[in-house]
């Protein structure tokens, strides 16, 4: 198919836009190109972006000239989304390290109380592009609010349900829990970059994504130490419980409310999120038929989803090595707020040299290799005290190196989708993440059973063992594309080498002047088709 260019007086019109042309190296270019409204519907990677979903040509222009500048009140919303996160984690895993206290006040099985943490990630799942659709309509605030919202109602659910106590109010609530992770997930990469600039965007990432993995440290650690058994499971417990969860819950949801805004004043930097509707279908459709980023997203999902379900059940899976929920709880804690610390320092490491891919595979390999250790450790060594020991080394260890995966990978899957919107695949990667976990979780549940032995508890170690390598060989063959961070330093050097120009043509007449224009325009332009691969139409110069 042939574009339709237009003729040479003409100006840009909307359908001039990115032309994104994949292949196997990193230097294609993106071409610019006049269509006519009548182009059929986009198929392939290649047409998908001659749609008029992505900026004008005049505004790409404007953008080098657009005042670039970050605001205080970004931390503020970094703030504020990562107690939201907080608080939806929490109450993610509020029954993980109090199964067997849950059997016994909701006449329930260990299955069935497992079911409370498997909702989540298919719900995730299932309701994900909906959920991408409800912040494309609404907006960031009022998308927040919502999440927070939903985050409110299941406390309050909860509360209800103790006092009842009914275990399908407990599903119900979960349900809720779930759409608020839904409005919670797959927002760190398109808040960093609504918000922030170009070196920050990782750290903003990881910060935005290890409060929730600090929620679940908490909601881990703080649930044994509320209600356990014998004496300490009645409605008064359980009551503490759920009432501090409502309490904060309420907390997040009336300061966001108030303080919550859509984007900043000023761009952050020339290639932060624009302010336009956007085709969510037709990129999601476009992603997907992508096989380098499907190959990142499954590499991702595999190692670090079935690494969330055995955390799901870690519990269950120490419990026949004489680990009590408490003690679990206490390791869960530890580990998960140690790699949530760990998610600061790789993001700035990252921010800085950029090396996504390596600082993945490398994660991943060091994982791979204390799973190895623990899985040799519970099969050779007899002694259970050492073993006891010697895993209250090793859990810890294997969250604080697996939890920066997240944000490492999120970011790398945007700047390998790039033009495509944060959300899109961020989200995506995501989804593969819950879809594992969820897959492991039922895996796990139906090996550990309601009374698991040494022998399972094993079983379940192998298979997350075999699940890393295999993700490893998948991250090595991942093409590390960074177009986002390439059109960002072309960018900027080009409003840099305009602004030496202009003032170099100070004193000089007005006819002489707008030739020097002329001509350093002319010069931008070709400076950011070489660097960044995007031309104009030769009718339009």
């Amino acid at each position: 198919m042939e574009p339709k260019v237009r003729g040479a007086e003409a100006g840009p019109s909307y359908h001039e836009v990115f032309q994104y042309v994949d292949s196997t190296t990193t230097e294609q270019p993106m071409n610019l190109q006049g269509l006519s409204a009548s182009e059929p519907y986009p198929s392939t990677r290649e047409e998908m972006f001659l749609s008029d979903a992505l900026p004008e040509v005049a505004a790409l222009e404007e953008r080098v000239t657009t005042p670039i500048r970050t605001t205080p009140y970004r931390y503020l919303i970094i703030v504020l989304f990562a107690v939201f996160g907080f608080i939806n984690q929490v109450q993610y895993v509020a029954f993980a390290t109090i199964i067997r206290e849950t059997e016994e006040y909701f006449n329930v099985g260990a299955l069935a109380v497992n079911v409370l943490s498997l909702l989540i990630p298919i719900v995730y799942v299932i309701g994900v592009v909906p959920g991408c659709y409800v912040y494309n309509r609404v907006g960031l605030r009022y998308g927040m609010i919502i999440g927070a919202g939903t985050n409110a109602v299941a406390a309050v659910l909860k509360l209800i349900a103790v006092w009842a106590p009914k275990y399908p109010l407990l599903v119900v609530a979960q349900v809720f829990v779930a759409f608020g992770q839904i409005l919670y997930l797959s927002l760190p990469t398109l808040i960093a970059g609504i918000w922030f600039a170009p070196n920050e965007r990782t750290v903003a990432t990881a910060v935005a994504s290890l409060m929730g993995f600090a929620g679940m440290a908490v909601g881990m650690f703080y649930s044994p130490h509320v209600v356990s058994l014998p004496d300490e499971n009645t409605p008064k417990e359980w009551a503490g419980l759920m009432g501090s969860q409502f309490g904060l819950s309420i907390l997040v949801f009336v300061l966001i409310a108030i303080f919550a805004r859509d984007k900043p004043e000023h761009r952050p930097s020339l290639t932060s999120t624009e302010d336009y509707k956007l085709p969510l279908a037709r990129f999601l459709k476009t992603q997907l038929r992508d096989w380098n980023f499907l190959l990142l997203c499954v590499s991702f999902g595999l190692i670090v989803g079935f690494l969330t379900a055995l955390a799901g059940v870690l519990a269950q899976a120490l419990e026949p090595y004489g680990i009590d929920e408490d003690t679990s709880g206490i390791l869960a804690f530890s580990g998960i707020l140690g790699g949530a610390v760990n998610c600061g320092v790789i993001g700035f490491f990252v921010d800085r040299t950029h090396c996504y891919k390596y600082t993945a595979i490398s994660l991943a390999a060091v994982t791979t290799a204390i799973v190895t250790v623990a899985t040799v450790m519970i099969k050779t060594v007899t002694n259970s005290d050492a073993l006891a020991i010697a895993l209250y080394i090793i859990i810890p260890l294997l969250e604080f190196v697996v939890l920066p995966l997240v944000p490492v990978v999120m970011e790398l899957a945007v700047e390998v989708a790039y033009p495509c919107p944060e959300t899109v695949p961020s989200t995506l990667v995501l989804i593969s993440m819950c879809f594992f976990s969820f897959i492991g979780m039922v895996v796990f549940s139906v090996i550990l059973g309601d009374v698991p032995t040494t022998d399972t508890a094993f079983f379940c170690v192998i298979i997350t063992l075999i699940v890393a390598a295999v993700s490893i060989v998948g991250l090595v063959f991942v093409r590390e594309n960074l177009r986002r961070h390439a059109e960002d330093n072309a960018r900027a050097a080009a409003a840099a080498d305009e602004d030496v120009d202009a003032s170099g043509s100070v004193g000089a007449g007005e006819e002489a002047e707008e030739e020097v224009v002329g001509v350093d325009s002319a010069e931008n332009k070709k400076q950011l088709g070489v660097q960044t691969g995007i031309v104009t139409s030769p009718n339009n110069e």
